[in-house]
């Protein structure tokens, strides 16, 4: 009996001991010091409006003829001159639909001719062509895939070209000649049919074109910002307006161009009339736009907020209504844990461990989130915080200079 009970003291001796040393392994074990590397970051404060865009914008009218149909010339957003012309003018769509098919057929007859040409003095082997072929083809199915209706034509008539040369250079030349002749019948036969000369749309003023109107063009005007009000922002904003058939289009006639919305006592927090700022549309990922807070007026309603830009973008000239991310207040420099900044002697800072001593740095702080604080980067401040410093987060007994083992 004596020996068993001597067996289980010996047994819970062992294990004790075997638990303190396990105990004092993982205290050991444990870094003394943890850190974070100080990275480039940068951070903003962001508000989300909904609100409307003003431009200085001349509608072109259309002719009298409401049979007539229109071919234009122009792209939305290229600028054109004073008097430039910006679309042809058709008496009817018939006359349209067989213009637009002697353009296509005149185009077919060159690419032929050129094939034609080229094949004569070509030294191109049929292998070469036939992988172009193989290539295009794919494409035309990727883009089917796709629902790319636009870029389908243009591999078709890439593809239909590329056949027509490898059909030239194995000798086929007399088939292309006699291809081309029946096409050209064929379009001087279509152009005889036209019954009337077409005359054309002409830009009233200088500017950018833009097809498509929306009604608001007569309804708010920039000359009207100085004396817009909340009421009569929201009444514009909730106004059903559709546009007329009465356009062909406008051009916007000035760099210019403004952004007014409501705000909230809580969203005008940080801004001031006159202020710098930056708007985020949704269409621009990566890109901000440079504007000037030209209006805050305080009102029973809200408060009117309304920003200036002379920044020129196509896609902006497209859009009327629109939500907005107000950007202010945008910081860049190197991102610190908030539990790393310690004071010393009054002065904010925090601790560095680069190899075996620990340094204590002084920081600006420019910005503070909930965990996280940005610091300003002067890559020329002796002793200042640099990038990729190894900060201390966590750690106990930190001082100016000490050495760690």
């Amino acid at each position: 009996m004596r020996r068993v009970i001597g067996r289980i003291i010996a047994t819970v001796v062992v294990l004790a001991a075997a638990a303190f040393l396990a105990l004092q392994l993982f205290r050991f074990s444990l870094p003394e010091y943890q850190t974070e590397t100080a990275e480039l970051y940068s951070a903003s404060e962001e508000t989300a409006v909904q609100g409307l865009l003003i431009r200085e914008e001349q509608l072109i009218a259309y002719p009298a003829d409401p049979d007539a149909a229109y071919e234009y010339l122009v792209d939305d957003g290229v600028r054109v001159a004073k008097g430039g012309k910006i679309a042809t003018v058709y008496r009817s769509q018939e006359d349209l639909s067989r213009r637009l098919e002697v353009t296509r057929l005149t185009s077919k007859i060159e690419n032929l001719e050129r094939v034609v040409g080229e094949s004569a003095e070509s030294v191109v082997e049929i292998a070469s062509i036939e992988q172009d072929i193989n290539s295009l083809i794919l494409s035309v199915h990727g883009a089917l895939d796709e629902n790319r209706g636009d870029r389908v034509s243009a591999l078709e008539d890439e593809l239909h070209l590329a056949i027509n040369k490898k059909k030239a250079i194995m000798g086929g030349s007399d088939e292309l000649l006699a291809e081309i002749a029946a096409l050209t019948a064929e379009r001087d036969r279509i152009q005889s049919t036209i019954q009337s000369a077409e005359t054309a749309l002409y830009a009233p003023e200088a500017g950018y074109f833009v097809k498509t109107t929306d009604g608001y063009e007569t309804q708010l005007l920039p000359d009207e910002v100085e004396n817009l009000t909340v009421e009569r922002l929201t009444q514009l904003m909730d106004m059903q307006v559709t546009p007329t058939d009465e356009y062909a289009g406008k051009v916007v006639t000035d760099y210019q161009w403004f952004f007014a919305c409501v705000l909230t006592d809580e969203q005008c927090q940080g801004l001031t009339q006159g202020q710098k700022v930056s708007l985020r549309f949704p269409f621009l990922i990566d890109e901000s736009i440079p504007a000037t807070l030209d209006i805050l007026r305080e009102e029973h309603e809200g408060n009117l907020a309304v920003f200036s830009s002379y920044y020129v973008l196509n896609e902006i000239n497209l859009l009327r209504s629109q939500t907005v991310q107000i950007v202010r207040d945008d910081h860049q420099g190197l991102k610190v844990n908030s539990s790393a900044l310690r004071v010393v002697d009054g002065e904010s800072g925090v601790f560095t461990l680069s190899g075996s001593v620990i340094e204590f740095k002084p920081v600006n702080i420019l910005y503070a989130k909930d965990n996280y604080v940005i610091v300003e980067w002067d890559q020329n401040q002796k002793g200042g915080l640099k990038l990729y410093d190894e900060v201390i987060v966590k750690g106990k007994d930190l001082y100016d200079g000490k050495v760690i083992n």
